[in-house]
């Protein structure tokens, strides 16, 4: 069976600013991870849509036109002593990209990692009601293809 649960995946993010591009690069750059993540979202490209229709044959044609790699949403349990959360607050105040590491819980040896390039966006809080836990919602706008290692 190839199908997995997510259980046992992680999110890190680096401990600075990052021009990586490359796996070398990448797997230099110091991370630090994420802790207390519900939920690591969706990442990926997607293209806009960019339509003709001919006049004569009254056809819908659709063209790709610009490509975005996205924008990934976390959902935490708030832990204020969590290094990882609070790089990824001290990357809200920046303006430049930060390497991020995504690790699947696939491989004997080494688990699927991507790695890609995103600023933070956003960190909010989330108090909730007298049955909840004390969540944040942070969000990576994502400015590269996700580069992925496959699991050895």
């Amino acid at each position: 069976m190839t199908v997995r649960t997510a259980a046992g995946c992680k999110l890190s993010i680096s401990d600075d600013v990052s021009t990586s591009t490359t796996k070398t690069e990448f797997e230099a750059e110091t991370f630090v991870k994420v802790g207390e993540i519900a939920d690591i979202g969706e990442f990926g490209s997607e293209f806009s849509a960019i339509n003709f229709s001919n006049l004569e044959d009254r056809l819908q044609r659709k063209f790709k036109g610009v490509e975005d790699p996205g924008t990934l949403t976390l959902n935490l349990g708030l832990d204020p002593a969590d290094t990882g959360q609070g790089q990824l607050q001290t990357a809200l105040a920046v303006d430049d990209d930060y390497a991020i590491k995504v690790e699947l819980n696939d491989g004997d040896t080494t688990p699927t990692t991507y790695y890609f390039r995103a600023q933070v966006m956003s960190f909010k809080y989330a108090v909730g009601g007298n049955s909840d836990v004390l969540k944040a919602s942070c969000s990576l706008g994502i400015n590269t293809r996700p580069l992925v290692v496959a699991a050895t």
